[in-house]
């Protein structure tokens, strides 16, 4: 009050005597003695207030979270359904912290704001803060950004008292939430100044991130912890957002034509559809059919601001990964089509080929190396689950920045590609990799100069090509060759032209439909003495797999669904130790081999991963001590064809009981076996209970 009758009685300055020729000097000595003593008075209480941490004068009320909150947010389901859980999570006592992830553009930033808005309307919390982290994580930012919600200004150079401060505040709020979005790595919240648990029972925090195992690091020491997935949105939901951004025109019957393929490209990513709806806005026929065959053919930077909102977004994610060997196995994914079950077995493969994985010994290892990767790509949302077993998926966007990324090493076509592309015929191809895939090309080029070319990808289907001899003379480099033939009615042949990779580390063939694909020219392989994978699915050897021994440094042998190959496996005419595979460490053959399981393992002393069937239990003889294996799979006459993809890191034993194959024996065959089975399959109902008592009784032993 004093202060304000002080300033009011200040205009009485500008009174003027004598008419107003001259200055009022009596009040203006008077206002001046007030006006020291009020100084005086001021500089007392700001000493005083400096004891007390508080201010005289408070500033402006700060920036709600109300003002941040999109004005195009639409609440669809799926968000719907991931914001449900993230408010029971705020509401539920027992929880102090919430991990919110999900892949790069799916819209974690804008259902934090909605939730923050959503907190403060409902009064679950007396005050909201929200800070961005981002990947260089700056303490003095996130602290200014959230004293900034709480009107509090932090004026000090020290951390630690910054955080002493920040924390004191947030605890005069007595419930609070304080949202953290863009989190790339674990963040200590006392350095901060964000009090937990007991601290302050009232403080919840919510974060966004796009690696799920920054949820579980950061929650793995507070109690209370829930995380929730942000997932992309359905078809419909997609198509709906898509018509939001582009307007009346999509209602035209030939733009929606092209709209429907367009919003499909997206694959249900927001940032995605919002971008090139934005950008198709009033955009003619001829524009929109340019735009589907820009993102048909993995082209996204050529539409507007696809560039900046879209591919920059995800290829953080790829750039934050750091680790060279995570990088390569990311980018392999993309030689892959689109919504494709990427075989992770098929990367260790590759990967074992072109030496991705540093410091590994066995193949074992190369493949616990790269499934550590895989999970580690889908916890950072650049690769998604897949719902068939050993297998892994791309979003078609993640797909598209990928094969930009990498576009100087890779050549990747595929689907309805009827001619070899010209792009590797008229000139030399330098690049490392070339991808082509569920094409239909009838028929090869006479050569190709590739003098980089370190692997080579070709799946067909529906024709039979003849593959010219000279064709891999250009390819000297190559270390991985996969064919895969699809409905292939002729025989494929490997040599001669095969043998001029005198580089190749890894080799597969595999021919799928009605009958096994016949193979000639296997002796060609015999020369390859630096392979390490041979890979044979559903083929059909019209001469002895002899030429195979010569391979000195083969270490994985793949025989699946294989005919006419059991000969490989007789022993007997053995004379040379070391033309009988001396670095074999894995063996995976369907055909019931006809040889002694103790010769087998005597043969390949190595052997750490053995899957194959028997036609008869005393292939296995009595009291016999298997070796340590890392995984097996043993059929004893299985009544049909047996799929080993996926469980590389199982021990199944599947014992068929229906026609006497196992006698009274069997479970002294199989003792050492049975403490480590983790799959047990017993066929033949009327053997089952009498199998499992002799099971239990020697384990109880």
């Amino acid at each position: 009050m004093e202060a304000r009758k002080f300033l009011e009685d200040n205009v009485k300055v500008n009174k003027r005597c004598f008419r107003g020729l001259f200055p009022d000097l009596k009040t203006r000595y008077k206002l001046s003695r007030e006006a020291v003593s009020k100084s005086e008075m001021m500089k007392r209480l700001c000493e005083e207030e400096a004891s007390f941490d508080i201010n005289v004068s408070l500033p402006a009320p700060p920036l709600g979270i109300d003002s941040t909150t999109s004005k195009d947010f639409v609440l669809f389901q799926t968000t719907e359904l991931a914001m449900q859980e993230v408010m029971a999570a705020l509401r539920d006592n027992s929880t102090n912290f919430v991990g919110i992830h999900g892949m790069g553009g799916v819209g974690k930033t804008t259902l934090v704001k909605e939730i923050a808005r959503k907190c403060k309307e409902e009064k679950l919390f007396d005050n909201v803060a929200m800070a961005v982290v981002s990947q260089t994580v700056v303490v003095e930012s996130i602290q200014n950004q959230i004293a900034e919600f709480l009107g509090l200004k932090l004026d000090q150079t020290s951390q630690t008292i910054r955080a002493n401060r920040l924390c004191d505040r947030l605890k005069n709020e007595n419930k609070i939430l304080v949202i953290l979005d863009d989190v790339w790595a674990n963040i200590d919240l006392a350095t901060i100044g964000i009090p937990l648990e007991e601290d302050h029972k009232g403080c919840k925090v919510v974060i966004t991130t796009r690696r799920r195992q920054v949820c579980t690091v950061m929650g793995r020491s507070i109690q209370g912890t829930r995380i929730v997935s942000l997932d992309v949105l359905t078809k419909q939901e997609s198509w709906d957002l898509f018509k939001l951004q582009v307007g009346d025109i999509i209602e035209s019957p030939t733009v929606r034509i092209v709209a429907e393929k367009l919003a499909k490209e997206c694959g249900g990513l927001p940032i995605a559809l919002v971008t090139v709806g934005k950008a198709m806005r009033d955009k003619d026929i001829e524009e929109w059919k340019t735009a589907a065959l820009d993102l048909e053919k993995s082209r996204p930077t050529n539409i507007e601001d696809m560039d900046k909102n879209v591919f920059k977004c995800i290829k953080f994610s790829y750039d934050y990964l750091g680790d060279d060997e995570a990088k390569a196995c990311f980018l392999l994914c993309c030689l892959f089509p689109e919504d494709y079950d990427i075989e992770i077995e098929r990367l260790v493969r590759y990967g074992v080929g072109l030496n991705t994985f540093k410091g590994v010994d066995t193949i074992q290892e190369a493949r616990r190396r790269a499934h550590s990767i895989i999970n580690n790509l889908k916890a950072s949302s650049l690769l998604v689950a897949s719902e068939e077993k050993g297998c892994i998926k791309m979003h078609d966007i993640v797909r598209d920045v990928a094969k930009t990324i990498a576009v100087d090493k890779y050549f990747v076509k595929d689907g309805e590609v009827k001619e070899w592309p010209k792009q590797l015929v008229m000139d030399e191809y330098n690049g490392i990799g070339i991808s082509l895939m569920r094409n239909e090309i009838q028929k090869y080029p006479d050569a190709l100069q590739c003098p980089n070319l370190k692997i080579f990808l070709t799946h067909h289907y529906n024709v039979d090509q003849v593959i010219p001899e000279e064709v891999f003379k250009g390819m000297k480099r190559l270390r991985v060759l996969d064919q895969y033939h699809h409905s292939y009615s002729g025989k494929r042949s490997l040599g001669p032209s095969v043998s001029d990779l005198t580089n190749l580390q890894t080799l597969i063939l595999e021919g799928r439909g009605i009958t096994y694909m016949p193979i000639q020219g296997i002796s060609a392989l015999g020369e390859l003495k630096l392979l390490q994978v041979v890979s044979f699915t559903n083929c059909e050897f019209e001469e002895p797999l002899n030429a195979l021994r010569k391979l000195k440094n083969l270490k994985l042998l793949n025989l699946e669904d294989c005919f006419n190959c059991s000969s490989l496996f007789d022993y007997t005419r053995i004379v040379d130790e070391d033309c009988n595979f001396p670095q074999l460490e894995e063996l995976h053959v369907t055909e019931t081999i006809s040889c002694s399981v103790a010769e087998l393992i005597k043969c390949h002393p190595r052997l750490s991963v053995l899957n194959f069937c028997i036609d008869d239990i005393s292939r296995i003889p009595e009291n016999f001590v298997f070796p340590h294996l890392d995984s097996f799979s043993i059929y004893v006459d299985p009544p049909w064809s047996v799929d080993f993809l996926g469980y590389y890191f199982e021990k199944t034993l599947q014992l068929n009981g229906r026609y006497r194959q196992l006698d009274m024996t069997w479970p002294n065959r199989i003792a050492t076996l049975l403490p480590g089975v983790t799959i047990l399959d017993l066929i033949g109902q009327q053997r089952q209970s009498r199998c499992l008592e002799k099971i239990e009784s020697f384990l109880l032993r």
